[in-house]
């Protein structure tokens, strides 16, 4: 056998023994990685609950229904876009919590009007009224539930029982529910915590009070409730206490309806926003007899225990 015939052989063997090494390098390669849900089948549940809730938890949701528009489909002949209000939500980007809102609430002087820095905890929540300015809402990242079929099954209600939502009309609270109802949500074992934003109450006391009935109907295992509840300049127009309090007997009665629900914590802080949006120059200004009909922190404390305790009493008597 000549030379040249010698290295083409040894050249092909090479070449082959090099596609072998190839190919069995790529197939450990391709073994290599773990399982997904082989991995999360090996946690304890305790611990993979843990997980779902430090990253799809602990926010305060803002729901509200927004005009959203689509675009038409070829088929339509009818020119325009599509409106439809549908449900979104905001994580909360106020630097006070509800319970550093009550806590502040409980430590105010008796003797003000409001309490500074509670009570527009939540007004850049939302976008601006400004024209011209930017707005980009923060969105919940519910990612993980893509990972694989077994973590969907497990932590697919977790945005549910680990963040609050937070209503500010009784509409959107009651058609929220009744949508997950309709959507096959399971809403008596989803939700622990609730908050409400309760503003313009004469005018929204019968559907606020139809929202709450909803909320015990379907939210049986809610475990906290947080009430704001803002003062309006049309409460009382009387300094008498007796009047004050018989206008605001309503607003307690309808509030009562959420001692229904097994909730072992209930927050309750009356705000004044009215009051804290004004200068110091137009509060001094202010005549004796419109400041003498606002609740002082005192009173608002007051009848923070007799809702409280009324709510106590739905409790025990129903």
């Amino acid at each position: 056998m000549s030379k040249k015939k010698k290295s083409s052989t040894r050249s092909r063997s090479r070449n082959q023994s090099r596609g072998k090494m190839k190919l069995r390098s790529h197939r450990k390669i391709k073994n290599a990685g773990p399982n997904l849900e082989t991995t999360a089948a090996m946690l304890p549940q305790e611990m993979k609950n843990r997980i779902y809730g430090l990253v799809l938890g602990g926010n305060l949701l803002h729901i509200k229904r927004d005009l959203i528009k689509f675009k038409r489909d070829v088929v339509h002949s009818t020119k325009g876009d599509i409106k439809e209000r549908r449900f979104t939500h905001q994580i909360c980007c106020s630097q006070t919590s509800e319970e550093d809102a009550q806590h502040r609430f409980d430590a105010e002087d008796g003797s003000s009007l409001y309490v500074k820095g509670i009570e527009l905890r939540h007004s850049g929540c939302g976008p601006s009224k400004r024209k011209g300015s930017a707005y980009t809402p923060l969105r919940m990242d519910v990612n993980l539930l893509h990972a694989c079929r077994q973590i969907y099954n497990e932590a697919r209600f977790m945005p549910y029982s680990t963040n609050t939502f937070s209503f500010h009309t009784p509409r959107n609270l009651r058609t929220f529910i009744h949508l997950l109802v309709q959507c096959g949500v399971n809403v008596n074992t989803a939700f622990r915590s609730l908050h409400v934003d309760i503003a313009h109450i004469n005018h929204d006391l019968h559907g606020w009070g139809q929202a709450f009935n909803a909320v015990t109907q379907h939210m049986t295992l809610l475990e906290k409730v947080y009430i704001n509840v803002d003062q309006r300049p049309n409460w009382s127009i009387c300094a008498d206490a007796e009047q004050k309090e018989a206008a605001m007997r309503p607003v307690l009665d309808c509030l009562a309806i959420l001692g229904k629900t097994p909730a072992k914590s209930t927050m309750i802080v009356v705000s004044d926003r009215h009051l804290s949006r004004m200068s110091d120059a137009n509060l001094a200004g202010a005549s004796t007899a419109w400041i003498s009909c606002r609740w002082t922190v005192e009173e608002k404390k007051m009848w923070v225990e007799e809702v409280k305790l009324a709510i106590q009493d739905t409790q025990f008597f129903g």
